[in-house]
């Protein structure tokens, strides 16, 4: 993407000195004047499309042997989209450069079907483990202490209570519940 503001403008000083500078600290030298001379393009063309002076450098220069070199791929010319993933590949599948298709290209030839096994070649099918029934919940009972454990007062007030919810669930309707 182009910034149409940036057409046919050039590099702002201060865009070339911070490219310089992350070079320099970068890889350690200084870049020299014939590598800015053979750079200045790509990186005005860099600058056009929006980037910063940190990824016009990344994208554009590498260092071998201490010295400040373009990248491989400077001069590459690449449409996007022209090389495609694999039919029905997911993201985050990883494939190989043979599996890419080109742009264009004639779908490969749709893969045989597998051939049958005779009966005697396949698996037995092997049988299902038995599915475990589900226990009929039984209803809860209350827990009561036994009535050795109760004092007089704790049973007769436990069998009012009683005695009143009872009476409480009797004077309900069937519309109620």
């Amino acid at each position: 993407m182009a910034y149409e503001v940036r057409q046919n403008k050039e590099v702002p000083p201060q865009f070339l000195a911070d490219v310089i500078g992350y070079l320099e600290r970068t890889y350690g030298s200084r870049p020299s004047k014939e590598l800015i001379d053979k750079m200045y393009s790509s990186w005005r063309q860099q600058w056009r499309q929006g980037a910063t002076y940190r990824e016009a450098a990344k994208a554009t220069c590498s260092c071998e042997r201490g010295v400040i070199v373009p990248s491989p791929g400077v001069d590459t010319q690449y449409e996007k989209g022209s090389v495609r993933p694999p039919r029905g590949a997911k993201p985050g599948e990883r494939f190989s450069g043979e599996q890419v298709r080109l742009k264009g290209a004639p779908l490969p030839a749709p893969a045989s079907p597998p051939a049958k096994l005779p009966k005697a070649a396949r698996k037995p099918a092997q049988p299902k483990p038995p599915r475990k029934k589900a226990k009929a919940e039984e209803p809860k009972q209350p827990v009561v202490p036994p009535p050795s454990s109760m004092n007089a007062s704790t049973a007769v007030a436990l069998k009012e209570s009683e005695a009143a919810l009872m009476g409480s669930a009797g004077a309900m309707g069937d519309d109620d519940l």
